[in-house]
């Protein structure tokens, strides 16, 4: 379902952190114990991971995310050129398609 609404996309960006913090908890309390009943319960917890993330609205997309640790390039836009020589060598020339929009309203698009 589809809405217009802001606060339900960050509410669902809040479950989904709360969902991984709770499974990294879980499993982390299970390593120290070796209790079955912990695992148990952390494996249960991925069930509110899927819900949070069933939250999003439909129009998400998903982001993608390149590190430049060490930057190599003179400037900033020839590191994000290069940045997106690297997505699309390796995941393609439609990874950009679903953002295109956004990057083209920002002024900032990589190619």
């Amino acid at each position: 379902m589809e809405t217009a609404d802001p606060r339900v996309h960050r509410f669902a960006w809040i479950s989904i952190a709360a969902a991984l913090i709770t499974i990294v908890l879980k499993f982390t309390a299970w390593w120290i114990t070796d209790s079955v009943g912990l695992l148990s319960d952390a494996l249960e917890s991925f069930v509110n991971l899927v819900g949070a993330i069933a939250a999003l609205p439909a129009s998400f997309a998903g982001w993608i995310v390149v590190e430049v640790d060490v930057p190599e390039a003179p400037t900033n836009l020839e590191s994000t050129r290069i940045s997106a020589a690297w997505i699309e060598e390796h995941l393609g020339a439609d990874a950009f398609t679903a953002n295109q929009g956004a990057l083209s309203a920002s002024g900032s698009n990589p190619r």
